[in-house]
């Protein structure tokens, strides 16, 4: 991605400051999409440089938007104001609020700095004239160096082969594509336990997917952010089911470093671990692993766990609440 050339036709949109991303203004060709390949195709929007709009999700589940979709989405946003030579190398994102599943995203691109071998660009995506993301990204011109120094961490043992994982059927019917889980044994420490899943976008002759890097690298974005953060409660939840009914998780922040070049045309492993959960917050980490075993990319997410109170919890501490602001009052009477 990257190229001017392969940009679609400017979509004429009203952008005034109150209309921001809302769907009436939007042309039928930026309605909710259920293709990986549409849903990452941006329309740049007319007269506004480095602007552009993201398809929603068509017949999404969740009133939210899915994290993995907006990351994806300014990722190839800024994709396509960087040279074609030029290959992301990492990116940070921070969600701020809760986007609506319903409606498309505004992505507005700043050219932060370009240099000789770097670039950055700075992403804010936007509903309603709301931010509800910002990222920074950071791209390397693309280039190969007999000096370099090379290794990485192994591909993790015991993982079986895609095609010996049991399909999540419940995933697959609502991402755009296919999710196989890893079978793994339960830890007796949540900060041991691991996550892991394969997975592959859908490719259809309807919607084709780009073979870019850019494109690649904005489908292992879209799928990097499924099952990260539910890695630091798995192991909490195991022991106590009822927790996973009270439990009100939130992604608070998404980074990814891309190491090498790679295909989603074959399955990648994501791999994925917590080290530690404190004062309601996670920290996950995840490398995503070719099916030769090359590590190609490496994530990261903080999120929030909070854990509802259950109604004989809340009764309660709400009694007890309204008993201690009494108490002042009683012994003054």
């Amino acid at each position: 991605m990257g190229r001017e050339e392969e940009l679609h036709e400017t979509v004429p949109l009203d952008t005034g400051p109150e209309e921001h991303g809302t769907k009436e203004d939007l042309p039928a060709s930026v309605l909710p999409e259920k293709h990986l390949s549409k849903l990452l195709s941006l329309q740049p929007i007319a007269a506004t440089p480095d602007r552009f709009v993201g398809a929603a999700h068509d017949k999404w589940i969740l009133p939210r938007t899915f994290g993995g979709l907006t990351v994806a989405q300014a990722l190839i946003a800024a994709c396509h104001t960087v040279k074609p030579n030029q290959r992301i190398h990492s990116l940070h994102s921070y969600f701020l609020r809760g986007g609506d599943a319903a409606m498309p995203v505004i992505y507005q691109v700043s050219r932060t700095r370009d240099g000789q071998s770097f670039s950055s660009r700075r992403v804010e995506a936007l509903q309603q004239d709301n931010v509800i993301l910002e990222m920074l990204v950071s791209f390397k011109t693309d280039s190969e160096s007999d000096r370099a120094f090379t290794h990485q961490k192994g591909f993790p043992a015991g993982v079986p082969p895609p095609e010996q994982c049991p399909l999540d059927e419940r995933a697959s019917g609502v991402f755009p594509g296919h999710i196989r889980m890893v079978p793994v044994v339960p830890k007796p420490s949540p900060a041991d336990t691991v996550n892991a899943f394969w997975f592959k976008p859908d490719f259809t002759p309807e919607a084709p997917f780009p073979d870019s890097y850019g494109a690649h690298c904005g489908a292992a974005a879209y799928f990097s952010d499924h099952m990260l953060l539910a890695t630091a409660y798995l192991a909490h939840c195991r022991s106590e089911r009822s927790l996973l009914r009270r439990l009100a998780p939130s992604s608070l922040c998404h980074s990814m470093w891309f190491h090498k070049p790679f295909t989603t045309h074959d399955w990648l492993l994501h791999h994925m671990t917590s080290p530690v959960a404190a004062a309601e917050r996670a920290l996950c980490f995840g490398h995503i692993y070719t099916r030769t075993g090359e590590l190609v990319i490496s994530t990261a997410q903080e999120g929030l766990l909070r854990i509802r109170r259950d109604p004989q919890q809340l009764a309660s501490h709400n009694s007890s609440a309204a008993a201690k602001e009494a108490s002042p009052l009683m012994s003054k009477l």
